[in-house]
């Protein structure tokens, strides 16, 4: 891997982790058991999924041995729910706010993942990302 790929891996990593800060610390403003909650936890997992695959790319690591194929392409729903709800709150946000920035990070972080998604999970199919 090319120390230009390393450090785009490094930069999506910390977005995700971020992002999946974030999204824990909300769980608390749930109901447990509503339909938000529910949503937030599956979020939350497929966060923890995008973070570890992006660690064992960065590691060298097998990220097959910790994940099912179906597994994998569960969490990239959530995902994709993200990057569709971000890009529509980019539009209304000023190109040098830090939350332009935060949104821009997060979807390169999103793209990168959902990429790797697919790839590990041998999907040719379009998927709902290559609409986005």
């Amino acid at each position: 891997m090319s120390e230009q790929e390393m450090n785009k891996m490094t930069d999506a990593l910390q977005a995700v982790e971020d992002m999946l800060t974030r999204s824990v610390r909300m769980q608390d403003k749930f109901k447990v058991g509503s339909p938000q909650h529910t949503l937030l936890v599956n979020r939350i997992n497929s966060l923890r999924i995008a973070s570890s695959i992006l660690s064992c790319e960065l590691s060298g690591n097998d990220i097959m041995s910790m994940y099912s194929k179906d597994a994998l392409q569960n969490a990239s729903v959530p995902l994709v729910s993200i990057v569709s709800k971000s890009e529509k709150v980019i539009l209304k946000l000023k190109p040098n706010s830090w939350q332009y920035k935060m949104l821009t990070d997060n979807l390169s972080a999103l793209d990168l993942v959902l990429t790797r998604i697919k790839k590990l999970s041998g999907d040719t199919e379009p998927s709902k990302i290559d609409s986005i």
